[in-house]
């Protein structure tokens, strides 16, 4: 069966658990997976790379994330003249970059909880193009695909099927399901070695699950 939605990748998994009682808890198993995915791998692949336009307010040197945000890949300053804006850690931004300016066009950024800030503090309103990887946003009744499901489907089966340990124990499958999850990380690890070096788009980072 195709796995286009939420209903149809519950009822996959309960295929392979072939276990009808544990139905009421398939959903826990995606959720434990979608949680893995935007914490712990996380993914980052072309798919998942998107754009947002935010414009700052003179003398406020923060702003809010979009809120399906995971992590940036670039910013840049759209406003004349147009100029990247490079990430740095909270200390470097105002070590390297706030001073000796105090403020003008944004020239680093870094992380503050769920906003960014700027250094140095805009003196004015500049547009400002946000480059960024997207977060696996929660599959649900009124959620029925999000981009992982419809590009990746097989990792998001075997993934949430290896979320099922707590409840199956020793299930030999597991390994064979765990196996096949790693596999498929690899493959995605792969494709952004080959795109790095061969002018491919894809771009992923992950790490093995063990």
């Amino acid at each position: 069966m195709g796995l286009g939605s939420y209903n149809d990748l519950q009822t996959a998994i309960a295929n392979w658990m072939d276990r009808s009682d544990l139905a009421s808890v398939i959903p826990d198993f995606i959720t434990l997976f979608e949680t893995t995915a935007n914490a712990e791998l996380p993914l980052r692949t072309r798919f998942n790379l998107t754009t947002a336009t935010l414009s700052t307010v003179a003398n406020t040197n923060t702003l809010n994330l979009p809120a399906d945000f995971l992590e940036a890949k670039s910013l840049i300053n759209q406003t004349s003249p147009v100029a990247v804006v490079m990430p740095y850690t909270a200390t470097a931004l105002y070590t390297q970059v706030n001073f000796p300016a105090q403020v003008g066009p944004p020239a680093g950024f870094t992380y503050v909880g769920s906003a960014l800030e700027l250094a140095p503090v805009p003196d004015a309103v500049y547009s400002l193009k946000l480059y960024y990887y997207q977060k696996v946003t929660a599959l649900s009744a009124t959620n029925p695909t999000n981009w992982l499901l419809a590009n990746f489907p097989n990792l998001y089966l075997f993934g949430s099927l290896v979320g099922a340990e707590a409840y199956l124990g020793t299930d030999p499958r597991l390994k064979l399901w765990g196996d096949l999850y790693n596999d498929l990380l690899q493959k995605l690890a792969d494709s952004n070695e080959r795109g790095q070096y061969g002018g491919s788009p894809l771009s992923v980072k992950v790490d093995s699950v063990a």
